[in-house]
């Protein structure tokens, strides 16, 4: 099973706080994996360095899938579109534009792609969400949970190689969680990696994915 992302020895502080500390992870293509633990053992710190977003103090990136390396506490944050659009993330934050609909979000994304998904399957992927009724309203008229779906289907829609996924089902309820765990299934189908942080059990099992524990600083499995 072919590598897409090799994460050796990686540490970062903020300051005299030790967040990272040796991190080791190994994702292969077409896998599901999911991250657990506290608030603030650094999770979402890992996954924004993983999209070279922020930088770390030592170790290295390796990411088989374009040949980029980040090491020796170096960043992408000046080149991360290098990565795009092979690799995508999901914060818990969201980043929808509020000015634009969901439509419109997503589509300022989907129109970029190369080989992302046809227009009929973006269709059939909006019903499949709960959210082909939605798309001509605004972020501000939608709850959390339809926003964490449009911002799931627009980080979805240029079918990168890895899809970076933090707390997406954190306002689902069970019913909308089972929708976007079939929907990260059709993705490992297609041989996207998924790695999503997340407190639930519920969408851990129904995933069957590889699971991790943040403790300390380190990953263990």
């Amino acid at each position: 099973m072919t590598t897409v992302l090799e994460c050796k020895e990686l540490h970062k502080s903020y300051g005299t706080e030790r967040v990272l500390r040796g991190v080791n992870l190994t994702l292969k293509a077409g896998t599901i994996s999911v991250i657990k633990g506290y608030s603030g053992c650094g999770k979402t710190t890992l996954l924004r360095c993983l999209a070279g977003l922020s930088s770390f103090d030592d170790g290295e990136i390796v990411y088989s899938f374009n040949g980029s390396i980040i090491k020796n506490g170096g960043s992408l944050h000046q080149n991360r579109y290098t990565l795009f659009p092979s690799l995508s993330i999901v914060f818990q934050q969201l980043y929808l534009w509020p000015h634009m609909t969901a439509r419109q979000n997503i589509d300022s994304v989907w129109r970029k792609a190369r080989d992302g998904y046809s227009k009929g399957e973006m269709e059939a992927l909006s019903d499949k969400l709960g959210i082909i009724e939605l798309l001509d309203k605004y972020p501000s008229q939608l709850s959390l949970g339809q926003n964490q779906r449009v911002a799931l289907l627009r980080a979805i829609s240029f079918k990168p190689k890895l899809l970076l996924l933090d707390e997406v089902t954190s306002a689902l309820d069970a019913k909308n969680i089972e929708i976007v765990v079939n929907i990260l299934r059709e993705l490992k189908r297609i041989n996207c990696s998924v790695l999503a942080i997340t407190h639930s059990s519920e969408f851990s099992e129904q995933l069957k994915a590889e699971a991790y524990i943040m403790d300390g600083g380190k990953l263990t499995s």
